[in-house]
Parts: structure tokens; sequence; C-alpha cells
């Protein structure tokens, strides 16, 4: 009798150490949303417009954080208004907060834009000038450089590949030695990518 229940148990055991045990999982795997997005932004820190690219590098619970770097072009800004800022190729970069958990979002932002002219007025012109030059009075010049800050408050509307933002600019805008403050509106618009 003690043979039969060792042999038993010895079987039992092998059985339990053999039989996969399965079971079925009641929850489903949900897609993880995509951290990178393309996006088009028309105002805001590019001024007029930019392509760029946006990686989210935190995601928490009801916030989220991310990362905006993008290229534009300011050649048409002077059919539009009389400025210094013509003929610019500009690169905007931002770190971005996106708080809420519904459709539509709080949304943060704060960043730099530097400012390249393609058609920069020598230097040995601008030092004719700033020194008053009598052959040169009253003339104006392209500075090479031009930086800005801006700070972005507005909303976000999220579907489901696509997002976008409304906001208001508080920029801070240095060039050829001028500051100048004020405040400007932009909305992006961007598709999330894989």
């Amino acid at each position: 009798m003690i043979k039969k229940i060792k042999y038993l148990l010895f079987c039992f055991l092998l059985l339990l150490l053999f039989l996969p045990a399965t079971a079925q999982d009641t929850l489903p795997i949900l897609p993880k949303p995509s951290r990178h997005s393309i996006n088009l932004e028309l105002g805001g820190g590019s001024i007029v417009y930019s392509l760029g690219y946006e990686y989210t590098f935190s995601v928490k619970e009801k916030t989220s954080y991310s990362i905006t770097t993008s290229v534009g072009y300011l050649g048409l800004l002077e059919y539009i208004v009389e400025t210094s800022l013509k003929n610019k190729i500009i690169f905007p970069i931002a770190v971005n907060m996106i708080k809420g958990n519904k459709k539509i979002k709080y949304y943060g932002a704060l960043g730099y834009t530097n400012l390249f002219d393609l058609d920069p007025t020598p230097r040995w012109r601008i030092k004719k000038i700033k020194n008053n030059d009598p052959e040169y009075i009253g003339a104006s010049y392209q500075s090479f450089y031009a930086a800005m800050i801006f700070l972005n408050q507005g909303v976000e509307y999220n579907s489901k590949n696509i997002f976008l933002r409304w906001y208001i600019s508080a920029l801070m805008l240095v060039d050829s030695g001028n500051l100048s403050v004020g405040p400007w509106i932009g909305i992006t618009m961007a598709k999330k990518i894989k």
C-alpha cells in the first residue's frame, strides 16, 4: 500500500512539473501611443510658419512632456509687415507640457528660436552705419543673427493620430541690438507617426 501511495505521489509530481499551466488573458493588450509626430506650425514661435518634429519623452498619468524642433523661412514676412526679419531661416526648439486626460487638454511651451539671415549686410557696411558715416546716415542693415524666446499657453485637441493646438505666444526678440516684446498667436497641426 505504501508503494502505491509513493507511486501515485511520484506520478502526481511529474504531472505538475511537465504539464504547462495555461490561462486566458482577461485584459486586451493595447498598442502603445506613438511618441513621435511631425507638425506644421503657423505663427507662435515660428513667427510665420515652420515644419517640425516632436518627441514625447515623458508620459505620466495626466501629464506628458515633449520636445519640438522645427525649421522655417521668413521670406514671406516682408510682404505682410515692414520688418528687419525678412529673408531669415529660423530654427525653433521648445519644451512642451500637455496636461489633462480628455480630448481637449491644456498646452504650454517654453522655447527658443535662432534666426539666420540668408543675405546679411556686410560687416564693413554695418560698422560705417553704426559709426554714423555721412555716406550711410539713415541707412538700415540686416544682421546675420537674431534670437527669440517664446512662451505659449493654449489648448490641445487630440484625435486618434492627429492633434491640433491653439495658443497665445509671448515673444521676446533681439535683432540688430534692438529688443522687441509682444504677443502673437499660433496654431500647430500634427500627425503622430510610428
